[in-house]
């Protein structure tokens, strides 16, 4: 039984139980030949994806005070979702400018989509197939309510990590992360307590990075030294890294230079090389992000700042070996002190408030989202479990056959 045909056999029978549950009933469970088709056609269908799909929809519809059905009818998520996909695309086509192309011609070829739907689809105005493509809102709505594009599942994957970074009380702080809430609750802003834990134990860098150990590179480039963005950008010239070039939408720290930089390889949590301080005493002591941003001079083994006409404050050379030419920028991604009042006394609490990452605050959590993968999701779907979102079903045929999952009753 394909996806479409799925849905029409369960989703009619869905039904809000509770403010955390949802209550299936599917057809009559006694053993007749149309029981028996019935478990036949289930047997092969993706049901726990689907099932999945539904106790994904229903969690958000709590979330974000609608129902499961009425999801972009409700202007906030419609805003988050479509953000959401934005951020997505974006990152998919930091390594395929054409990743929407591609899609959209197998969707097109598996004739999802009607006339009219095509015809929005079509518009010229937002050419779909033109290179590093972003639909508008109307398309954006087309894709998200094909469940075979799975357009809706993988956002709405995202915005579920996006709503666990966002947890912010102490007794659902207590339920989903109790060891690191008892031990940092004194130290981090609340409102971002999930957000500043995955960060601080993953330790993430947005990073632009080149390296070559071609005789060539080395012999062109070995007495190289990196001043300014320009020198770094002259060592990519004519080189496929140069293309590599994050989106503005992935763009934190408000410096026009990194629009312009090449070799973007996203977020990292490969730092090793790197001798990187993300120790809270040390965070407490930042005042802003100075220090947490620069080109790292692998000599020295320290972040070298850079001003905002691109100039580092001290100059560094494109090899530590003379066998290999490496050469890193990097983001470090960490909260700051912020000074709070409590019980009439002025204290210092891990916050991203005076950080870039503030003003796009929404896509950086996005952009996590991404990063952290299932792992990341699995999490965040476990700690709304554990507040109670579940669904269950009345029909022993999908009961069975979703026995173990842990969102089902």
């Amino acid at each position: 039984m394909n996806k479409s045909k799925l849905l029409k056999f369960i989703l009619p029978a869905i039904v809000v139980s509770s403010t955390f549950g949802v209550a299936a009933s599917c057809s009559p469970t006694a053993n007749t030949p149309q029981r028996n088709k019935q478990e036949n056609e289930l047997s092969n269908a993706n049901l726990a994806q689907l099932a999945e799909g539904f106790w994904l929809k229903s969690t958000l519809g709590n979330l974000y005070k609608t129902t499961q059905n009425s999801l972009l009818e409700n202007q906030s998520f419609l805003n988050d979702a479509y953000s959401a996909y934005k951020t997505y695309l974006n990152n998919l086509q930091i390594s395929d400018p054409f990743s929407l192309y591609k899609s959209l011609t197998q969707w097109k070829n598996q004739a999802l989509f009607s006339e009219n739907e095509l015809k929005v689809l079509n518009n010229q105005t937002n050419d779909l197939f033109s290179v590093n493509a972003v639909p508008n809102l109307e398309q954006f709505k087309i894709l998200f309510n094909k469940d075979k594009t799975d357009v809706a599942f993988n956002i709405n994957k995202l915005l579920l990590v996006k709503k666990y970074f966002e947890i912010n009380t102490e007794n659902d702080l207590k339920i989903v992360n109790k060891d690191s809430y008892n031990t940092n609750k004194d130290k981090y802003d609340l409102n971002e307590f999930n957000l500043i834990d995955y960060v601080l134990k993953t330790k993430i860098a947005q990073l632009w990075s080149y390296s070559s150990d071609t005789a060539n590179d080395i012999f062109s480039n070995v007495s190289r030294t990196i001043n300014n963005i320009s020198d770094y950008n002259e060592l990519l010239k004519n080189k496929n890294q140069a293309l590599k070039i994050a989106t503005p939408d992935l763009i934190f720290n408000n410096s026009s230079f990194e629009k312009s930089l090449g070799g973007y390889q996203g977020l990292s949590s490969s730092l090793n090389e790197y001798s990187l301080n993300t120790g809270t005493s040390y965070l407490l002591q930042q005042n802003n992000s100075a220090n947490l941003s620069g080109f790292y001079d692998l000599v020295n083994n320290k972040l070298v700042p850079v001003n905002e006409t691109g100039v580092l404050n001290e100059s560094i050379k494109v090899t530590n070996d003379n066998k290999k030419i490496k050469v890193s920028y990097l983001n470090l991604i960490a909260p700051i002190a912020k000074e709070i009042t409590k019980e009439n006394k002025t204290e210092k609490i891990l916050s991203f408030e005076k950080t870039p990452y503030f003003a796009k605050l929404d896509t950086l959590k996005i952009y996590l989202a991404i990063f952290g993968g299932e792992t990341l999701y699995k999490s965040s779907r476990k700690a709304f479990i554990d507040l109670g979102n579940k669904i269950s079903f009345e029909n022993e045929i999908i009961k069975e056959k979703l026995k173990g999952l842990d969102f089902v009753k």
